[in-house]
């Protein structure tokens, strides 16, 4: 019996929902897609993917054309819709959501949902009844020095719209009409919204007329609003901080004491080589001047002397002592015993190395601005860095080389970094 109530009901709850589904409106299931194209557009300005955030945006213009043009079929069923419409619209509606989602391959969806809002444009444009708008641009603009930007429109009878936007002051200006399916506007700059920091949304409000039908081979006009969403680049491109290695040559110096050793000889001159500490080298550097820093050492001995440095025998791998050796004689009780001079002789003076040492450079950071380039000064001797950029959406970039990509470059010379950004033209 049980089992029978729970066929019974379930059977109930999906022929509610088929119902349901059957009595959908195309403008109930269309403002549907329109909130999560929003969403999508939300989303996207949030974490500055503007090419997401441009597909949607292109997606809800397409989308308000297509109700404009077709506004007789809004109060019927979803459903009644041909299929190809119905499979684009709810085609649409899932690439939505796997962008919203951020599944793997969302940007993939954002693609297919600029194709998928191009095929319902390329249906409209067959359309003479009415006047609509189908595409603007750009949808994001960066800071700028110029009093007004220029914004191009594309759409379908649009010499017959009476176009014209709305300032803030409630004034209206008449857009530039090139033809049927093309218009432009200089914007004032006064008009738009700029933070140093953040991205600022904002809405554009255009006006036109559209052919609504006729009367007695009369037409009649409707007075149609659309908002066009656009996004404000920060005037800041982001921030940087630098940390590198530069690697140079340091020089050790210090006086250094060494003994040859035994010089020992009868009646003759002996020369011996000294050599330097190890991994040093005698500085003779400065030639005549440097011989000045240089003396002979002796350490006891009999019947002879340490004389001299022999300079021309000399370098700084080894200097050249000479000692003069003569013959001992002693008188013993076994009668004179005669031997051959000795004495240990050495030199002292001004030893040298040059090490290579690594050592970090004082960090440096700065902000980094759109069309500005910022130069980072390094020394000369710099052999690697670290640089981080964090841009005005929250992205970070590590770059430790020559680096370039559409807005930033990097460019390493002898004495500086060069960072250079370039406002994206269009999204």
């Amino acid at each position: 019996m049980k089992k029978t109530i729970f066929i019974l009901l379930t059977f109930l709850s999906l022929m509610y929902r088929s119902q349901v589904a059957t009595a959908l409106t195309t403008r109930a299931a269309l403002d549907e897609l329109s909130k999560t194209l929003t969403q999508t557009v939300d989303q996207a300005m949030d974490r500055a993917d503007y090419s997401v955030a441009s597909a949607a945006m292109k997606a809800l213009s397409v989308l308000d054309a297509w109700k404009e043009t077709n506004s007789d079929l809004l109060d019927k069923a979803f459903t009644s819709l041909d299929a190809k419409s119905r499979d684009t619209f709810s085609r649409m509606e899932a690439l939505s959501n796997d962008i919203n989602s951020h599944v793997e391959g969302y940007l993939d969806s954002a693609k297919e949902l600029t194709v998928r809002a191009n095929q319902i444009t390329e249906n409209l444009i067959t359309s003479k009844k009415r006047s609509f708008i189908l595409d603007y641009s750009p949808k994001v603009i960066f800071p700028t020095l110029k009093k007004t930007v220029l914004f191009t429109i594309s759409g379908v009878n649009l010499d017959k719209a009476k176009a014209k936007y709305k300032l803030k002051n409630g004034q209206y200006i008449n857009l530039d009409i090139q033809g049927p399916t093309k218009a432009s506007f200089e914007l004032p700059v006064s008009e738009l919204t700029f933070d140093i920091q953040s991205p600022q949304v904002f809405k554009l409000e255009l006006e036109h007329e559209t052919k609504d039908g006729s009367f007695l081979f009369i037409p009649y006009y409707a007075h149609v609003k659309r908002t066009l969403l656009i996004s404000s680049l920060p005037s800041n491109f982001g921030n940087f901080e630098i940390n590198g290695i530069r690697t140079f040559n340091s020089e050790e110096r210090k006086m250094y004491e060494v003994d040859a050793g035994e010089f020992r000889a009868t009646n003759s001159n002996v020369w011996k080589m000294a050599n330097p500490l190890v991994g040093f080298r005698w500085d003779l550097r400065n030639g005549e001047q440097a011989r000045k820093d240089f003396a002979v050492t002796s350490y006891g001995g009999e019947a002879a002397r340490c004389e001299n440095i022999m300079w021309g025998d000399s370098n700084e791998h080894g200097i050249s002592i000479q000692a003069r050796c003569d013959r001992i004689n002693k008188l013993s009780l076994g009668g004179w015993w005669h031997g051959p001079g000795h004495i240990n002789c050495g030199v002292k003076g001004p030893v040298y190395k040059i090490i290579e040492k690594n050592e970090p450079i004082a960090a440096n950071s700065g902000i980094i601005k759109w069309n500005i380039d910022q130069l980072i000064d390094i020394p000369v001797d710099l052999t690697s860095f670290q640089l981080k950029v964090k841009m005005y959406d929250g992205k970070e970039r590590i770059i430790t080389n020559d680096y370039a990509d559409g807005i930033l470059r990097v460019i390493k010379n002898s004495n500086n970094i060069i960072v250079r950004t370039t406002p994206p033209t269009s999204f």
